[in-house]
């Protein structure tokens, strides 16, 4: 597979930016995406990814699943976004789907992932989309989907202080730029591109 070139390369200049104090409010950083595809179906794709993923039950609206180093988000009734560390692995696993039963696509050039954490993440992030980002109503492990200047997004709280962002790669810089403006008055530290882990 081709290697993914982010284009956040010469946006994200590495250092502290805006803030009152020397703390800086929130961090953001680039994350290796791995891989990632989108697989959607009919009626009977939960048999089918059952099948293939060793799933043990339905999947959740809100909250990741986990198998192994697989890592599913269902998106919409019949559509999940599924995660690898390792793209090959990923691209093999969808190979093993019956395409009468679901469709399989690639998205690992179509999308960036974006770290931002911080004691004051909620709040920058509650200028950005519509959505409760407190951890009573937005736990750990949960996902979301909402839109950044109306630009698709989806939202995975990994810990307290600490979300990834999924966008898409056409779009990166200007979330990128949104998230900067909103992050501004808090100071940002803007870190180097961080290798994949798991999620």
């Amino acid at each position: 597979m081709a290697d993914q070139r982010s284009p956040l390369i010469s946006a994200m200049q590495p250092g502290r930016l805006g803030g009152m104090s020397h703390n800086a409010g929130v961090s953001i950083c680039e994350k290796s995406l791995g891989g990632v595809a989108q697989i959607a179906g009919w009626e009977d794709l939960s048999e089918e990814l059952s099948r293939v993923y060793d799933l043990t039950g339905p999947l959740s609206n809100t909250a990741k699943q986990a198998v192994g180093e697989f890592t599913l988000f269902k998106i919409a009734p019949e559509r999940v976004q599924l995660h690898h560390p390792d793209a090959d692995v990923l691209a093999q696993s969808g190979q093993q789907l019956d395409t009468q039963k679901a469709g399989y696509v690639d998205l690992g050039h179509a999308r960036c992932r974006l770290c931002l954490s911080g004691p004051d993440v909620e709040q920058v992030l509650s200028r950005l989309a519509a959505l409760d980002f407190c951890t009573s109503a937005f736990p750990a492990d949960d996902f979301r989907q909402s839109g950044i200047h109306h630009i698709g997004t989806l939202f995975h709280r990994t810990a307290e202080h600490e979300f990834d962002l999924f966008v898409p790669t056409t779009w990166a810089v200007s979330v990128y730029e949104y998230i900067y403006d909103a992050a501004q008055s808090f100071g940002i530290d803007v870190a180097p591109f961080e290798v994949h882990k798991a999620l």
